[in-house]
């Protein structure tokens, strides 16, 4: 079967997503296991990995970085992950980027951005930033919400999708932020954003995250797939089959950029005219931060993570 790789570009947004699963040629899989996996879009290919492993790796890690348009430099799979022992690797590769909403007024600066150790004495260092202004949901939070944190949502051009940025408060840290915030104080948290006319400051970074799966998949019960007492007799008839590698790469990218369709720049123009005096809040992100990508209709989570550095 062909690497494939599946993409939505719409309005902007650009979500690429890839899964492969790769077999030693030494293995012969059933039909009856494969054939299914074509309705999943999972790519399954034969690979050499006794004969040539250092070729293996360094074929995978290319197709990881060329998927995710070459947002990190360091090895997904290294010599520990996959050597001439290995019979079974699945990766996996998740990317998201979009054009913001503001497209006249997305201008570029830079912004000083200091670390959880800044207290410490750390130097704060100058980051490419990106400046927003637009009628988004904001909101402060306080003690008695059980968290300190300014709460800001941002849209994207696709009007399905936007992205919360929870900037914790200058007295608290990320650290504390992510141990008080649960699912459902998130939920409501953003029901309770007010539309106001708001000045985002917001550092213009790519985040990757290397996921080592078999950290994950072990304290969910699958323990003995990645052992030689695995039990893998439904995929082929090879004694001591088992899965010697499991990784995901995701990649996102702060938006840099406006919007690129007319009608949609007249909405920003639109959305950024208020009534004369009316007060700007301003929301500078200039210390780490956690984030959500948001998708309506239904409501989903697409996106978690943070930031605690950007380069």
């Amino acid at each position: 079967m062909s690497t494939e790789r599946a993409s939505t570009i719409s309005l902007g947004l650009t979500v690429t997503s890839f899964s492969g699963l790769y077999y030693d040629s030494r293995v012969s899989l059933d039909s009856f296991f494969v054939e299914p996996l074509s309705n999943i879009d999972l790519s399954v290919q034969k690979r050499d990995f006794a004969g040539s492993p250092s070729q293996c790796r360094l074929a995978l890690n290319g197709l990881l970085r060329a998927i995710t348009d070459f947002a990190f430099k360091e090895d997904v799979f290294s010599e520990d992950c996959i050597d001439a022992n290995a019979m079974l690797v699945l990766a996996s590769a998740f990317s998201f980027g979009s054009r913001w909403f503001s497209a006249g007024n997305a201008h570029r600066s830079t912004c000083p951005f200091r670390g959880e150790s800044a207290k410490a004495g750390a130097v704060e260092k100058n980051v490419p930033t990106v400046c927003l202004t637009g009628n988004f949901r904001v909101g402060e939070f306080a003690d008695s919400d059980g968290f300190t944190a300014t709460v800001v949502e941002i849209p994207y051009q696709d009007p399905r999708r936007s992205l919360a940025v929870f900037l914790p408060a200058p007295t608290s840290s990320l650290v504390a932020l992510e141990e008080k915030l649960t699912a459902a104080k998130v939920l409501t948290c953003l029901r309770r954003l007010e539309q106001k006319l708001v000045k985002v400051i917001l550092p213009r970074v790519t985040v990757h995250c290397v996921t080592d799966l078999k950290h994950h998949l072990k304290p969910l019960g699958a323990v003995s797939v990645f052992s030689k007492t695995s039990d893998l007799s439904n995929m082929a008839r090879h004694k001591e089959l088992r899965v010697s590698a499991a990784k995901q790469v995701a990649v996102f990218r702060v938006g840099h950029r406006g919007a690129k369709q007319p009608d949609a720049k007249e909405a920003v123009r639109n959305a950024v005219r208020a009534p004369s005096g009316s007060p700007v809040k301003k929301v500078t992100v200039d210390r780490p931060f956690l984030f959500l990508v948001i998708a309506r209709n239904p409501d989903t989570v697409l996106l978690l993570g943070s930031i605690t550095r950007p380069h």
